[in-house]
């Protein structure tokens, strides 16, 4: 590691009034210590559980370290079923926008941001030259590939050694072969290559070959040719050469999808916390340091569950034609600094302002409603100050969770969707002081017991919303009069 490049970097940290020197200094001191392997694909949530910090401000500050060069990101699509990695990207348009497919489970993965979307970081090269040889055995190719947040069961584990044939490592235009017994049909053989997302079928029949069987097989950078194969029961070697550009390992293992589903349903793995890609884009200090400019026109990235939230001051043109541009623009401004504090304090991120209105979105119901509690909490007094002169004005909250689409608009990230739609009308029947929710983030757990907690009174409705087709289902969240 470059000490002389690491220091500046840190120091370049310490310029952001947001990132604690303590912590700076601490985090700084940790990756001093670090092996390569610990520095590669590094997990802000395992970093700050490992060493006792805070997710939110370690997070912060590894998005500022990707900002100043310390850090690369890194965006990894997970297999929910295996764990694997089957790609890794180095910026978010080169996400998969609809789906990827597992090599490992054969089937396709819907990319969504939610949970498919890992992002890591690794240390800049600039920095210090992190060596990863994932080619030294099975062990290392595995702890490449696959997430090292899913852990594996027991019952999985020993199916997977069970199951184990062969582990083959070839360099360009280099040949491997790996030799097996071919056991009869029961349910077939796989030799699976994760570098070209491919994999070869072997299916046995239930002869016996009294000869050993020689197979030749091409790698190429579309994966194997041919693709299936069907063998007699005995010895049999896989003969393999590899035509592509970059070394290459293979696995072969026998294959049982049904049992794996089983024991995946009977003993399942423990998927421990990361940090999504949703969570990246619901970082206030993600969307502050990092501009999309760069990326496709046509981004478009799914979220299966997003929550909106927009604000709105009421009577806020009559306070301009009454106080004058002077006054009204120094309440909009102190209003704004403390609904973007509760925001970043609730892990949310502003998407934009509207004149005096605001969009932010959260990842989760319970955040954003949090969130919008703190905001009536912290804003109303200040509002209670201009009302005493005779300014009627109050802040007014609506909240809406479904899916949407990340998307490219003007050169920033924005959502895309019937449910922003929705979380705007319903901020529209609000009065000052006021929350109001759909159903889908008032029966999200903990939502209700969070607005009981704090003293509030809920009423359900029904309400037509501009847009929607039928009739939906609000809640009016308000304090009782004083």
């Amino acid at each position: 590691m470059n000490e002389i490049i690491l220091s500046q970097k840190l120091q370049a940290l310490a310029r952001f009034p947001i990132l604690d020197a303590a912590l700076i200094k601490e985090i700084g001191a940790i990756l001093r210590g670090l092996d390569d392997w610990s520095l590669f694909r590094i997990n802000p949530l395992r970093f700050a559980s490992q060493y006792q910090m805070d997710p939110a401000a370690v997070t912060d500050f590894f998005v500022h370290g990707a900002k100043v060069g310390l850090l690369d990101f890194s965006y990894n699509m997970v297999c929910p079923g295996c764990g694997g990695i089957e790609y890794s990207h180095a910026t978010l348009d080169q996400i998969e926008p609809d789906m990827f497919h597992c090599t490992t489970c054969n089937y396709d993965v819907a990319s969504n941001l939610d949970d498919q979307v890992k992002v890591t970081f690794s240390l800049n090269p600039a920095v210090g030259e992190v060596t990863i040889d994932p080619y030294t055995g099975p062990q290392d190719y595995y702890r490449y590939f696959f997430n090292a947040e899913t852990e594996v069961s027991p019952t999985m584990l020993q199916r997977q050694q069970q199951d184990y044939r062969g582990f083959v490592v070839m360099e360009p235009d280099e040949d491997g072969k790996i030799t097996f017994q071919a056991e009869p049909p029961r349910a077939f053989y796989r030799l699976w290559c994760l570098e070209v997302h491919s994999v070869l079928y072997i299916r046995v029949s239930d002869q016996k070959s009294a000869l050993p069987q020689i197979v030749d097989i091409e790698l190429v950078p579309r994966g194997f040719s041919p693709t299936e194969v069907e063998l007699a029961a005995g010895e049999v070697t896989l003969h393999v050469h590899n035509r592509t550009k970059g070394k290459c390992g293979m696995n072969l293992s026998f294959t049982d999808f049904e049992q794996i589903v089983r024991i995946l349903q009977e003993a399942p793995n423990t998927w421990h916390p990361y940090l999504t890609g949703k969570m990246l884009l619901n970082n206030q200090s993600f969307r502050d340091l990092f501009r999309i400019q760069s990326l496709t026109p046509d981004l478009h990235l799914n979220v299966r569950s997003l929550t909106v939230l927009f604000t709105d001051l009421k009577n806020s043109t009559k306070m301009y034609g009454q106080a004058g541009d002077a006054v009204a623009y120094s309440l909009v401004k102190k209003h704004f600094d403390l609904l973007i504090q509760v925001v970043r304090h609730h892990s949310g991120s502003i998407v934009k302002t509207m004149g005096d209105a605001i969009m932010a979105t959260f990842s989760s119901p319970q955040d954003g409603v949090q969130a919008a509690l703190e905001m009536i909490q912290e804003v109303e007094p200040m509002l209670a100050l201009f009302q005493k002169d005779g300014y009627e004005t109050g802040l007014k909250i609506g909240l809406n969770e479904g899916p949407a689409l990340a998307v490219n608009a003007d050169d920033r990230l924005d959502y895309f969707g019937q449910n922003i739609n929705v979380a705007a009308r319903v901020q529209g029947l609000a009065d000052a002081g006021e929350i109001w929710l759909t159903e889908a983030v008032f029966g999200s757990y903990g939502v209700e017991a969070i607005l009981r907690q704090h003293g509030y009174q809920l009423h359900k409705q029904s309400a037509l919303l501009r847009g929607v087709n039928r009739p939906a289902i609000v809640y009016q969240c308000t304090l009782p009069k004083t």
